[in-house]
């Protein structure tokens, strides 16, 4: 049997500007549904569902979706994209000769609670290192037909 990743299903709190920001940020379309809304990604790309949670944060968010750019340039301006949408500058400890940008979506309300974007230069590595997971919380996916 063979499964594909066809689509990553994220809470939030205002699904409707995480969608938006996302959807122009990517350049994509978005639809609205009853759960949320999905940011349509293609055969190449995957799509990204936010949906509506007043779940309680047991503690930091853990995703952190990296863009590569394919110039200097082009990662400038998708940097200034980003904060045009809402976006705003993380820090995270990343230094000025690692190639990348870290932001954080319009979604977060502190550094703990955002959702990482990282913009990167023609073959930068991420080297951000993920804290250890919080004791008792649990991960789920969800898989779309």
């Amino acid at each position: 049997m063979t499964s594909r990743l066809v689509a990553l299903c994220l809470d939030a709190v205002d699904p409707w500007r995480l969608a938006r920001f996302w959807a122009g940020l990517l350049g994509r379309d978005q639809r609205e549904d009853a759960d949320g809304v999905l940011v349509a990604g293609d055969d190449t790309q995957v799509s990204l569902w936010f949906v509506s949670s007043r779940a309680a944060k047991l503690g930091p968010n853990r995703v952190h979706l990296h863009l590569t750019s394919a110039s200097q340039d082009d990662q400038q301006r998708t940097v200034e994209a980003a904060l045009r949408l809402g976006a705003s500058h993380l820090d995270v400890g990343q230094r000025p000769d690692e190639g990348h940008v870290v932001l954080a979506d319009p979604g977060a309300t502190s550094s703990a609670s955002s959702r990482r974007a990282t913009v990167s230069s023609p073959g930068a590595a991420c080297s951000e290192s993920s804290p250890a997971p919080v004791p008792g919380q649990s991960a789920s996916s969800g898989v779309t037909r």
